[in-house]
């Protein structure tokens, strides 16, 4: 599943979090635990032995049974109530009841006119393997309604097995979302039974499970019934076993009316009329097993397709609505020439017989990878090549190749639980930028994994708060919390590690062994630790005493990542050295105590260090050393010192393959400064991308000094490249967010215009044809940096486009329409707003919709920011109206607007998002981002102290905020005025080289 709520401006493309914190203690307190932990489980085992529902039910009478509803195998049981004993918390089903297939037949009714009726009726026959005899079955159910009060039916498969079984009782427990049915005779070991259940559910446009949602097209209102089941809302459309690790095969029957269309994961079989205007759709077997998260179907009107087969004979359709199905053709294109490659890269043919990728009006999360049937938000697969920017190009791209992977990485090999979401989403997060490199090899889109994903997840990662990547799931809320940074770009992180100290060959094949090894089944983290320990013995890999699977534990089940410290070389007789130390990397060091102390120094991490040396310089085979202790001593191969040591620096982490911050010696920062000043060029650009982005953050820690990062951007008129520019004003955006209040903003204003304007005026706002992509991505982003730090050329330019563009519908290139729209309404008033306004709601193409929806937050005058707030309960779509609410808490005008509006409507956004995966997070991350004074922190945790038990998903988002607006307050008291010195000193200083841009961009 790709998530897309991250709207930072420097990003790549325009796009998650509560998670359970890594618990680590002191040794001493370890001991005590575990033996408390041996007692408990001890007191348990003995509870649910003489406790629980099967022990219990042997010793139920007859006549007791007959008092609640009991009913033969052959018919229907009558009315039961529901059981209103307490249960303890069930996180995961027991294995004793295994299922084989399903038979689902759904009839989703949203054709009137009242949307508070619309509902669906299901029918349900599972067949299920019993392992071990039991008197329950337990599986998942939300918010449906069983036929009769819980009547169903339950019989043997094979006819040499029958016997006489009755559904007696039955109970539900909600905050579980469980549903027990209780017989009067166990079940069988080593017997297959089917059980047959008759449902209802209300169908909502809540956008989990099925759900109705609504687009106009011409004049016309039209309504469509779409799915979203990941992670666990297939329990919300039928009873079922809700877990990946429960794998079964399919057959689906979907009702519909006979003018709409139905999909779901396999192709149609046959259609058969009913009664009246109804169908019945009759889908293919799915012909593997799959897991209940990833079952898909929808019903809609006047949706069309592209298609073609890949080289294997997959047939491959893109379905978008009628008036932009024209704009479905690149993702096409791209899909077929990246699935080929995965299929070609894992030695593994995709194993369905169609490919199908839908493109919706409403869609919470970016995509969903449902076998054969994937199904994507309009923005992250329609491309219009005649007003779509290249950014909204390189997102189709990429949220393609993500769900892709996911055919290999989810669905042919899926977690065994949830705690190990990372197989999913690191591995696809990872491959989505090979799968992209390959398709489009000119975009140079390896490098941007840095500033996409290590740079992003690195802030986050640097938290107390933060949590490792893989975790265990403490209750049902906790398996949504998982899809977030740390899982995605943390998991695609290490993966990236991985195939770097390995060896493309050794983790590729090794890859392969894995996949092929689980095939149609499920896996742990181990699996894929032994499947490229293997493959590493094949090729020879060494790594001494090592092995994968010690060399990622800490990386795995540690939370945060270390700072190595590296000093210059130093002569120890004949031999040079370099000393390195490792220390987990946290902002927070003012919060240490002796405990935070003990605690820290059980941090440690088994680092594949590389560097090289300035004077012997060597980028592609850099010198290598695993680290592993607190300190060592490295050896450098050849002599450094032999042209001298004037100027001499070391760069660790060469190309940033590790999941590491450097740190150097004072000496060795002056010397690296110096070399981006005199010639960036000798230091490739993901390491300068590095060195600015860990100099920043490094600064914020207190590890070097405080303007050390501001230092790195001096040369920055003087980069032609957008990867360090990305890296470079990702943070200095954070930091005039917090400054905007602060008379020092006009200083930091005044000293990145300084750098920004020589591009600035050399690249022009006019595209070329021979512009790179490169080029054209650096264009699109210095236009609206320029005009973000108020540059009055920019503004006017920007303005008077916009009035253009009232007059007479001047078409804007895509690549600089988001400046144009958002600086034209800023500079204007009501009448620009509300044209724009306008537009948004006649608009069916979805990326302009998401550049209108997002330019709209860029007015000035708070009562139009407090409309607009306010219009996101009725006149923006449920999907969009987060992003709208985070836009406008990113605008300095709108930033306590969008706080008083949260905390005032909190219950109405709790009950819209709170049981979602990624958005209320994303709500909570984006209004506190700025906050930085001590009233912040207070109104913060007042709101906190209200709506605990409500936060539910968003309560690790919120305690994150509560840490990093502490931060944000300690940064401001120690460095406001140190920086206002620095920037005052150095904003009219450029270093030599302003001119050399003529050569660079003639």
């Amino acid at each position: 599943m790709s998530f897309s709520l991250s709207e930072n401006a420097v990003r790549f493309f325009p796009e998650n979090e509560r998670a359970h914190e890594g618990c680590f203690v002191t040794r001493t307190r370890a001991a005590l635990l575990s033996a408390a932990v041996v007692l408990s489980l001890v007191v348990i085992g003995l509870t649910v032995h003489y406790l629980s529902p099967d022990r219990g039910q042997h010793c139920q009478h007859k006549d007791e049974q007959s008092q609640r509803g009991a009913t033969t195998v052959a018919t229907e049981t009558t009315a039961a109530s529901p059981s209103s004993v307490a249960t303890p918390e069930v996180i995961r089903l027991r294995r004793h009841l295994l299922p084989i297939h399903y038979s689902l037949k759904l009839f989703p009714d949203f054709y009137g006119n009242d949307t508070s009726l619309f509902h669906f009726r299901g029918e349900v026959k599972i067949q299920f393997e019993c392992k071990e005899s039991t008197s329950t079955i337990t599986l998942h159910s939300k918010q449906l309604t069983l036929d009769g009060g819980g009547g169903g039916r339950i019989s043997a498969l094979q006819a040499t097995d029958a016997g006489s079984w009755t559904i007696n009782g039955w109970s539900e427990n909600d905050e579980q979302e469980l549903l027990t049915l209780t017989l009067d005779t166990p079940l069988v070991a080593g017997k297959a039974f089917q059980l047959e259940l008759n449902f209802t559910g209300k169908l909502k446009d809540d956008l989990k499970g099925i759900y109705w949602s609504s687009y106009v097209e011409g004049n016309v209102t039209r309504r469509l019934m779409t799915s979203q089941m990941e992670p666990k809302d297939a329990r919300k459309v039928l009873p079922c076993f809700d877990e990946p690790n429960f794998k079964a095969t399919f057959d689906v029957i979907i009702v519909r009316n006979k003018n709409m269309t139905s999909l779901s994961n396999m192709e149609l079989n046959h259609s058969i009329p009913i009664s009246g205007d109804l169908v019945e759709d009759h889908f293919l077997r799915t012909p593997v097993p799959m897991s209940s998260y990833l079952l898909a179907f929808t019903v809609c009107t006047d949706f069309e397709y592209v298609q073609k087969f890949t080289r294997t004979g997959t047939r491959f359709r893109v379905y978008a609505r009628r008036e932009v199905i024209s704009n479905a053709r690149y993702a096409l294109e791209i899909g077929i020439k990246i699935q080929e490659f995965f299929e070609e890269y894992f030695n593994i043919s995709y194993p369905l017989s169609k490919q199908d990728m839908l493109a919706v009006p409403d869609f919470a999360p970016g995509a969903m990878e449902n076998w054969g049937l994937i199904v994507y938000r309009e923005t992250a697969l329609l491309y219009d090549p005649q007003s779509s920017s290249l950014a909204n190009k390189i997102r189709v791209a990429t949220v393609v190749a993500h769900e892709l992977a996911h055919q290999w990485f989810g669905n042919l090999v899926s977690p065994d639980w949830w705690d190990d979401l990372w197989l999913n989403e690191g591995l696809a997060s990872y491959f989505e930028y090979v799968g992209v490199d390959f398709a489009e090899k000119e975009w140079g889109f390896m490098n941007h994994f840095l500033t996409d994903e290590i740079h992003s997840v690195f802030s986050l990662d640097s938290l107390n708060s933060s949590h490792p990547v893989f975790f265990e799931i403490h209750s049902v809320d906790d398996i949504n919390s998982v899809f977030d940074t740390i899982t995605y770009s943390k998991g695609a992180s290490i993966v990236r590690m991985m195939q770097n100290f390995l060896g493309e060959k050794t983790f590729r094949a090794g890859l392969t062994r894995y996949l092929s090894r689980h095939r149609l089944s499920n896996a742990n983290h181990n699996d894929l630790w032994n499947a490229l320990n293997e493959e590493a013995a094949v090729d020879g890999v060494r790594y001494g005493a090592l092995n994968v699977s010690s060399v990622m534990s800490g990386w795995l089940k540690q939370s945060g990542y270390p700072v190595l410290s590296i000093r210059l070389p130093e002569r120890i007789g004949k031999r040079a050295i370099i000393k390195v130390t490792q220390r987990r990397f946290l902002i927070d060091r003012n919060s240490s105590s002796a405990e935070n102390d003990e605690r820290e120094n059980d941090f440690l991490w088994t680092v594949p260090f590389t560097f090289t040396v300035s004077t012997q310089l060597n980028w592609t085979n850099p010198s290598f050393q695993w680290i592993s202790s607190r300190e060592a001593s490295v050896p450098v191969n050849a002599n450094p010192f032999r042209n001298g040591s004037v100027g001499m620096w070391v760069i660790g982490n060469v190309g940033q393959f590790g999941y590491y911050r450097v740190n150097y010696d004072p000496e060795n920062w002056r010397n690296l400064i110096g070399q981006l000043k005199t010639n960036h060029e000798l230091i490739p650009v993901k390491n300068r991308a590095q060195i600015i982005d860990d100099a920043f953050q490094l600064a914020r820690a207190g590890l070097v000094e405080e303007v050390t990062g501001f230092r790195t951007t001096q040369y920055l008129h003087l980069e032609t490249e957008v990867v360090p520019w990305r890296a470079a004003m990702t943070n200095v955006l954070n930091t005039a967010a917090l400054l905007d209040r602060s008379p020092v903003y006009g200083h930091l204003e005044e000293y990145i215009l300084k750098r920004l304007i020589p591009l600035y005026e050399k690249l022009g706002w006019e595209e070329s044809r021979n512009d790179s992509t490169n080029r054209k991505l650096l264009r699109s982003d210095v236009i609206r940096w320029t005009c973000f730090f108020g540059h009055r050329h920019c503004l006017d330019t920007a303005s008077e486009r916009y009035r253009q563009w009232m007059q007479s519908a001047l078409r804007i290139p895509g690549d600089v329409r988001e400046t144009v729209l958002c600086h034209g309404i800023g500079e204007g008033g009501r009448g620009e707003w509300d044209f724009a306004f306008d537009r948004y709601q006649q608009e069916t193409k979805a990326d302009e919709v998401n550049r209108l929806l997002k330019a709209l937050s860029c007015a000035r005058a708070p009562w139009i920011l407090t409309r607009y707030l306010n219009y996101t309960w009725e006149k923006i779509r449920k999907q969009d109206a987060p992003h709208a609410f985070a836009y406008v808490a990113k605008n300095p005008v709108g930033r306590y607007l969008a706080w008083k509006f949260f905390v005032s409507q909190w219950k109405n956004i709790e009950d819209r998002y709170g049981n979602g995966v990624f958005l209320l997070p994303y709500m909570i991350r984006s209004v506190t981002a700025a906050f930085n004074t001590h009233d912040d922190l207070h109104q913060l945790m007042a709101f906190g102290k209200s709506a605990s038990s409500e936060l539910g998903v968003g309560s690790k988002t919120y305690d994150q905020a509560i840490e990093k607006t502490r931060l944000n307050i300690e940064w401001m008291a120690r460095n406001e005025e140190k920086l206002s010195r620095w920037l005052l000193t150095n904003k009219q200083r450029l270093s030599v080289g302003h001119l050399l841009l003529t050569s660079v961009f003639p």
